[in-house]
């Protein structure tokens, strides 16, 4: 399927049409709707959602291509706001879409479907159908759109804990991010990369990446994009005790919020800010700013913040020798923990509260609070660990099964090609200079027919050359027949094999070599045919010249799951641990191991040699 454009081609392909638009990029195009399309995404780029979706709704898909395209930018725009069951719905129906035939449709919905996958928490799957995106992409070129697929791999692994895996992912790619996905996406990387950072220890790298994603145009700008980073920046500064730097990020923050309307943001920046005063020793300032911070943005304080509050409330007033206010806020705070599932948070909040609390009731409530959580953090962090390894193993398992299979299709192209040349040399053999040397033949029967014509001394010359002309042309139709696979086909194997004997005896009468078939060979597929007659060919072809064998037997068993190949002569031998070494053994060995059989080679010094090949019937 193809589209007009005005350039000297004259043509846009479905795939180059896709990619170019779903990615925003400047096109000249002619047809109405595919305007309206690339509209739509741009505006989605420019965070619009609802202008992206206004454009689009009223458009009529002309074809399957376009059908797609807008069924692609629906399902971005639910992943974007987080619709799980819109985003599932988009992904089920793009999944049975026409287009889905084509190679690039399907990486292009597979990299999407597989983060609509990822949401739901079925992480295995999403995994999966990203690195299937992947090697799609990596099959069409499309490096960009392959690392957006190994991006998303390492967010996968970062929702299990993995932040080494993801880490991996992320550096992997970030060169190309960089230099195909422009300065937003680029910057947005980095923050995902300074968190991984963060999440595996090593801060002072992580801080560099948050400043360095905050001197990026994404972020230079007051606005949301720079408030969340900031925030990001502050936390890590105050993990780390620089209170002077955490409070800077936080003011900065804070500054770009309209203080007058609350928000999530703003609690959770003015309830971190009361944490660092308390840090500092400022107890009065820390507890006003959290009661300040309760009488107005309480509607709008996730559960996080309002136990963190809490919790900072309940240590100034200790600090400040209020152990009755102290002890209800404590409560309260602990209260909130056992309703939530952040472990990790409760067990902070508790051994936090170990360090000022003196009450002794209150204490052993902590204290029994502390052992529940200890327990419960112990079996999440071995179903943690479970999850992370079991993720981790799949990845390793899943990316080694493609190398393989990668590698494999490499080997066998290189083959097929290898194959088809000398089939081509064979008869470029036959029909040129074989028919050369057949004429030379002719002419040089014809001259001896006449030698009566002749001197007598060129007699001997005419019968000489005669004679050369006819080994000649027989050496080149043995040598053409050869490259050609000997005319191997199911049912012609056993022949081919046989004939193979025959010019063997012809070449080297010195060699008694026997060749035998068992069973019957009409099922063989031709690949495997041409396998084990290759295989064969090579093997003698050593027994011929470095064996200095008397005898050599040749056996092809067919059994009903496999096929038995093995050769035995009575030559010198060789050490079979240097078996490798040879460029016959070697080739043949890849043939066989590329159409998944095996062969096992015995030999030693002056005990002859033995090649037993077995090979699937179904490779």
């Amino acid at each position: 399927m193809s589209y007009t454009r005005h350039d000297q081609d004259g043509r846009f392909h479905a795939s180059t049409l896709l990619r170019e638009v779903l990615r925003g990029n400047e096109l000249e195009l002619q047809d109405e709707n595919w305007i309206e399309i690339s509209r739509a995404v741009k505006a989605r780029n420019q965070q619009d959602p609802v202008g992206s979706e206004n454009i689009i709704s009223s458009l009529v898909p002309k074809d399957d291509v376009q059908s797609f395209a807008l069924i692609y930018i629906r399902l971005v725009a639910a992943i974007d706001r987080d619709d799980r069951m819109v985003a599932k719905s988009l992904a089920d129906i793009m999944q049975q879409h026409p287009l889905m035939d084509e190679p690039f449709a399907k990486a292009l919905a597979g990299f999407r479907i597989g983060q609509a996958v990822r949401m739901a928490s079925r992480v295995e799957q999403a995994m999966v159908l990203q690195m299937d995106a992947a090697a799609a992409f990596r099959e069409l070129g499309w490096s960009f759109e392959e690392a957006l697929c190994v991006v998303e791999v390492g967010h996968i692994m970062r929702t299990r804990g993995d932040a080494a895996g993801a880490l991996r992912c992320y550096l992997s790619v970030l060169d190309t991010i960089r230099k195909d996905g422009g300065e937003d996406l680029h910057a947005r990387m980095l923050v995902n990369l300074a968190g991984v950072l963060y999440a595996s220890g090593n801060i002072e790298e992580a801080e560099r990446r948050f400043s360095q994603a905050l001197q990026t145009s994404t972020y230079t700008l007051p606005g949301p994009a720079r408030v969340d980073v900031l925030v990001r920046l502050g936390f890590l500064h105050k993990a780390a005790g620089r209170i002077d730097a955490a409070k800077e990020s936080y003011l900065e923050a804070m500054s770009m919020i309209d203080l007058q309307q609350p928000s999530v943001m703003a609690a959770r920046i003015r309830c971190s800010l009361a944490e660092l005063a308390e840090m500092s020793g400022d107890h009065e300032s820390a507890l006003a700013q959290i009661e300040d911070l309760h009488s107005t943005h309480v509607d709008f304080m996730l559960l996080r913040p309002q136990l963190q509050s809490y919790a900072v409330k309940a240590k100034a007033l200790r600090m400040m020798g209020r152990t009755a206010e102290c002890a209800d806020a404590l409560r309260t705070a602990m209260n909130l923990a056992r309703a939530s599932d952040e472990i990790e948070l409760r067990q902070i909040l508790l051994a936090d509260a170990l360090e000022y609390v003196d009450d002794p009731d209150l204490r052993m409530e902590i204290l029994e609070d502390y052992r529940i959580v200890q327990d419960e953090r112990m079996k999440a962090t071995s179903k943690s660990a479970s999850a992370m390894l079991d993720l981790r193993v799949s990845f390793e398992q899943e990316q080694s099964r493609r190398e393989v299979s990668r590698q494999k299709e490499i080997a066998a192209l290189i083959v097929d090609t290898q194959t088809a040349t000398l089939i081509e040399i064979g008869r470029e053999l036959h029909d040129s200079l074989g028919q050369d040397l057949t004429v030379m033949l002719r002419l040089a029967d014809r001259m001896a027919d006449n030698e009566q014509r002749f001197p007598e001394d060129l007699v001997p010359v005419v019968a000489t050359l005669r004679d050369v002309s006819r080994r000649a042309a027989h050496d080149v139709r043995r040598i053409s027949h050869l490259l050609a696979d000997g005319g191997v086909s199911s049912r012609g194997i056993a022949d081919a094999l046989r004939g193979m004997r025959d010019e063997t005896a012809q070449a080297v009468p010195e060699l008694d070599l026997k060749v035998l078939t068992f069973g019957s060979l009409e099922e063989m597929p031709q690949t495997i045919a041409r396998t084990l007659y290759r295989v064969t060919q090579s093997l003698v072809q050593n027994v011929v010249k470095h064996s200095r064998a008397t005898r050599c037997t040749v056996n092809l068993v067919v059994h009903p799951d496999h096929y038995h190949l093995d050769i035995e002569d009575n030559g010198i031998g060789f050490d079979a641990s240097e078996a490798s070494s040879g460029m016959g053994l070697r080739e043949s060995r890849a043939r066989i191991e590329l159409m998944g059989g095996s062969v096992r080679v015995e030999s030693s010094p002056g005990r002859g040699t033995y090649v037993e090949v077995t090979l699937p019937s179904t490779t």
